[in-house]
């Protein structure tokens, strides 16, 4: 499968980002010849700002080139494909821009992060983000916090991928989370790394203007590493 066979398909800004992929990715050729084209397609378009902002962000990285086109480009070409949930895509996406934002070197975390992503529902990540007490970035709030089974069902699984604590009882058992505070819901280690990898770059967003400067969102970019490197 060559770009070219996407004619009509995607637009030029995003052909560079799919190009510098395909070697890496191998059941990609046939993925492309089934309807999954068609939904990667569409994805790449409907995301196709985010997407040149990580363009830029790849010929200014610090990070090793052969780290990124080698181990993690391959990663995220393969989710975009294979993500059965359209609403994931932006999360997948703000996963490899923060890998950028933080020079994230480590594979094994950087890997981890995107197993755990992998592994969780949509629906999942909206209850980890209810939790994380961060609902000022989440598209809607919980559907199911009256529905006991369903919302024991994802804390449980939020458990078990290390993302959050849920406290016991006095007697030893886990505490229902539909009945505590969920302030009393914590958030572990990992929990709090992945938060920070999904996390949307809010500064994008509200100060530039990516379409007008691309130079200007690069700047407040490394200004918000410097920012952060001094506290």
């Amino acid at each position: 499968m060559k770009i070219n066979e996407l004619e009509g398909i995607v637009n030029e800004s995003t052909k560079v980002f799919i190009e510098e992929g395909l070697e890496w990715v191998p059941y990609l050729g046939n993925a492309l010849k089934t309807l999954k084209l068609n939904r990667f397609a569409r994805r790449i378009n409907e995301h196709s700002e985010k997407i040149e902002r990580i363009n830029y962000l790849m010929k200014d990285s610090l990070l090793s080139e052969k780290y990124l086109s080698e181990r993690i480009f391959p990663i995220v070409l393969g989710d975009l494909i294979e993500e059965h949930e359209d609403s994931k895509i932006n999360l997948i996406l703000n996963g490899f821009i923060n890998i950028f934002i933080e020079e994230e070197e480590d594979e094994t975390i950087a890997l981890m992060n995107f197993d755990t992503l992998r592994g969780m529902r949509y629906v999942d990540v909206r209850r980890f983000i209810t939790i994380s007490t961060e609902p000022s970035w989440a598209a809607d709030e919980f559907p199911y916090q009256d529905n006991q089974a369903i919302t024991k069902r994802v804390d449980d699984k939020l458990e078990s991928l290390g993302l959050i604590q849920i406290p016991q009882t006095f007697d030893g058992f886990k505490a229902d989370t539909t009945k505590i505070n969920l302030e009393d819901v914590l958030l572990t280690d990992y929990g709090r790394l992945f938060k920070e990898f999904i996390s949307p770059m809010d500064i994008v967003e509200e100060r530039v203007s990516y379409s007008e400067d691309p130079n200007a969102w690069l700047k407040e970019l490394k200004k918000k590493k410097e920012n952060k490197a001094s506290q």
